[in-house]
């Protein structure tokens, strides 16, 4: 993630907390959380806990698209498209 040198020394906190989780295991769910908290936009529903600009980001369920809602990191990969295949019951999705 790129960030000017104002923004780090305006919110040097969540630059630190940016740092501390580059390695964390993110989706595409974390982008909206993530960017709210980078602009400092507050709403009473706000789930810190998905921001990676947080220190209250907690590990969560990283589900795709496979055969019903499919926890990925409980997943083989099949295939030369390394199509994901839960190695247990993928949820079933709402028709």
């Amino acid at each position: 993630m790129w960030y000017s040198d104002l923004y780090q020394s305006t919110y040097p906190d969540k630059v630190a907390q940016l740092q501390h989780n580059k390695k964390a295991r993110l989706s595409t769910e974390n982008v909206f959380h993530t960017l709210l908290d980078m602009a400092n936009i507050r709403y009473s529903s706000e789930q810190l806990e998905w921001s990676f600009l947080s220190k209250n980001l907690r590990r969560h369920k990283r589900y795709v698209d496979s055969y019903g809602w499919t926890d990925y990191d409980n997943s083989t990969f099949k295939g030369d498209c390394r199509e994901v295949m839960d190695k247990g019951h993928p949820l079933l999705q709402e028709k």
